[in-house]
């Protein structure tokens, strides 16, 4: 293994942590897909002495700060145990388990499920007055909406005159009020497994920050689509911590942001990734009655 070129890779942060576990690192496999909005890079770390555990470089050490801070108020019933830190780098448990499939989760598991992000969505967030954090509200997800359309449309991805009517049609759908809490951001099967215990644990939490309930509860829905009776199992577990509407019918501004979100970072990875989202969001626009192509003016209602 060539140690200067891995410690370039990992980055000064992760590789003191690493250099730090007391064990040769054996293998440094990365294993990031799309990147979380606070993430940079993940990794799974094979040490000399058996250990394997995961490695994660946020974007800012302030976003794996609040992190961090989440992780000390939900405690290890929910989420894979955060082992060390420093600077934008974290360590966490690598566990062993039963990763979630889409379409094969029964009903017991998607209650559990929803219980887990209910409890994150309970839990108070720490405080980040000491820290330069500053959580989107509503007028912050929609300049990022914003920003999100003028980078598809610089790709080509979009048209500016579509770029433009869309940018509209987000502003004229804007919510009047939004809930700031603990948010997860990425919930869905592949981020869950049941360890040998059969606990429920979320495993990928890269995205885990101060920010806003619906647009999570938007996330869940569009990143884990279910059916009627799997949404009603997913509920009954939601419920019993907060209001599940944002989920059962997320509303035209949160889906917007969701999409047009998830349609720019996948355009990192490739332009067909990106298009795919954009084919499921012209879906969703056609369902509700929209209409913003090029050609034609916005109609329809929130």
């Amino acid at each position: 293994m060539d140690e200067e070129k891995l410690r370039t890779e990992l980055g000064a942060s992760l590789w003191r942590l690493v250099t730090a576990v007391g064990a040769p690192l054996v293998t440094a496999e990365e294993i990031t897909v799309v990147p979380a909005n606070g993430m940079r890079k993940t990794y799974r770390l094979r040490f000399a002495d058996g250990q394997t555990l995961k490695g994660r470089s946020f974007r800012t050490p302030v976003l794996a700060e609040v992190a961090r801070r989440i992780h000390e108020r939900a405690g290890v019933s929910l989420l894979a145990r955060l082992l060390a830190h420093r600077g934008e780098a974290v360590l966490e448990e690598w566990i062993a388990g039963e990763v979630l499939v889409q379409g094969r989760v029964g009903p017991a598991l998607l209650q559990r499920a929803g219980q887990t992000l209910g409890s994150l969505h309970r839990c108070p967030p720490p405080a980040t007055d000491d820290l330069d954090f500053h959580p989107l509200d509503i007028q912050g997800w929609a300049r990022k909406t914003a920003e999100n359309l003028r980078a598809l449309r610089d790709r080509g991805s979009i048209s500016s005159r579509r770029a433009d009517r869309l940018r509209q049609l987000v502003r004229s759908c804007m919510p009047s009020t939004a809930t700031l809490g603990v948010v997860h951001r990425d919930l869905c099967p592949e981020n869950l497994l049941t360890d040998p215990s059969g606990r429920l644990v979320s495993v990928d939490n890269g995205s885990l920050t101060i920010g806003t309930i619906d647009e999570d509860l938007c996330r869940v829905w569009y990143r884990w689509p279910m059916n009627a009776e799997e949404q009603r199992a997913f509920v009954d577990g939601y419920r019993e911590y907060g209001d599940p509407a944002g989920f059962r019918q997320p509303s035209p501004f949160w889906v917007m942001v969701v999409m047009i979100d998830s349609a720019r970072a996948r355009l990192g990875v490739s332009a067909s990734m990106a298009a795919t989202v954009l084919h499921r969001f012209d879906q969703f626009l056609a369902e509700k009655g929209y209409e913003c192509s090029a050609d034609l003016p916005i109609r329809g209602s929130a």
